[in-house]
């Protein structure tokens, strides 16, 4: 007998019956959901562990009022173990987890539970009802988590665009030197610098004026200028994925609800504080390390993930793996990638002020320091420069 033969065996004994107080039979119920996964766009194992959700429900014998006499039958355990001798992981774990996935909306969305029947709120209390906050965090490191709320809104800017920082940084001197005959003197330190001279292990390079476009280098540089500026060192980690080409494609680059309350633009947002509180409450680490998940996509079809930050005397030169598996797993919660293994990881520093967005200073004569824009660098970087410079260079040398 075929794993088809016996699957319909079970449904043609046992799937007339009434679904557990509801009024559908098993077979109505279990071709309802299949027939809802199939119109989702869900792939053909997601359909059938769809069909296949409440198998268990046929296999372990229990009367059809179980719940109101206050026992669990762990439906959803016996049928991924009775299904697993013949099925691959991507239709057993949907089933394993569903009674899972039910109490994390009952969490997530209170509108989904009381939408739910008087019997399945039944069947919930028997089933440890709505997931604390410690068992939602358990659950979205599941490895076939894919949050069963799905991605419920976003806001959309047509003027956004991603920039692949190795292929500008390979692009982008060639052109500066071609176009505007700009010198590049790459591997060499700057050791120091005054008015009119750079120090390099080379010697001096002398200049009518200086402009230091740098990150936490600033500090070595000019540390009386540094100690003034209210800055601050900021550590982020991030990670890129393999390359994906044309087979997965997220067609946009996408920042995600922890973004929120990252960015000074959204303090405008009356519900902001309330929100804040319940992340706080629900995942004090993500907050702790400041930890907002962005992703965008280059041409080669390769995600970069991130990012986490560290501040100030907590940074060390060591990565914290611990940081990376969060961005992960909240990453999961509104997107799914096919094979998320990270192929790269790598850290940088750069300083940042609490309060403005960006510093202009002058640490010596004929000098201006411009640094501080901290993690709105891709943002601010091109009318910044246009407006500093076009200010400084209207200086008398």
């Amino acid at each position: 007998m075929t794993v088809i033969d016996r699957i319909l065996a079970v449904f043609d004994e046992h799937g007339r019956g009434a679904h557990f107080g509801e009024n559908v039979t098993e077979t109505e119920h279990a071709l309802q959901c299949a027939h809802m996964a199939a119109t989702a766009g869900a792939d053909d194992a997601l359909v059938a562990a769809a069909l296949l959700h409440d198998v268990g429900h046929l296999l372990h014998g229990l009367p059809e009022d179980i719940a109101e006499r206050g026992t669990d039958g762990r439906h959803e355990v016996g049928g991924a173990a009775w299904l697993a001798g013949s099925f691959g992981p991507a239709v057993v774990a949907p089933v394993r987890l569903h009674v899972a996935a039910k109490r994390y909306l009952c969490a997530v969305e209170p509108a989904y539970h009381g939408a739910m029947s008087a019997a399945s709120q039944r069947s919930l209390l028997l089933q440890g009802g709505p997931m604390s906050p410690a068992e939602m965090r358990l659950f979205v490191a599941e490895p076939w988590f894919r949050s069963p709320a799905g991605l419920k809104a976003g806001l959309w800017s047509p003027t956004e665009l991603a920039v692949d920082p190795r292929q500008v940084i390979a692009a982008l001197p060639a052109w500066l030197a071609k176009t505007h005959g700009v010198e590049f003197a790459f591997g060499t330190p700057v050791l120091g610098f005054d008015g009119s001279t750079v120090t390099t292990p080379d010697g001096g390079v002398p200049v009518k004026r200086l402009v230091i476009c740098t990150g936490a280098d600033f500090r070595d540089l000019a540390p009386a200028a540094f100690a003034a500026s209210g800055l601050y060192p900021c550590k982020l980690q991030m990670m890129r994925s393999q390359a994906f080409g044309d087979r997965f494609r997220v067609g946009t680059h996408s920042a995600a609800g922890l973004t929120l309350r990252h960015y000074a633009s959204f303090k405008t947002c009356p519900t902001l504080p309330a929100l804040a509180r319940r992340l706080d409450a629900e995942m004090p680490e993500y907050g702790r390390y400041g930890i907002h998940v962005l992703v965008s996509q280059n041409a080669a079809g390769e995600l970069t993930l991130g990012d986490t930050h560290e501040y100030g005397d907590a940074i060390t030169p060591f990565d914290n793996p611990r940081l990376d598996d969060l961005v992960l797993d909240y990453l999961k919660t509104f997107l799914a990638v096919p094979d998320p293994r990270v192929a790269e990881r790598w850290h940088g520093v750069y300083v940042r002020h609490p309060t403005a967005a960006y510093v202009a200073a002058r640490p010596a004569e004929n000098t201006l320091a411009v640094t501080g824009v901290g993690g709105a660098g891709m943002t601010l970087s091109f009318g910044l420069a246009e407006k500093t410079i076009s200010d400084f260079l209207g200086e008398a040398p």
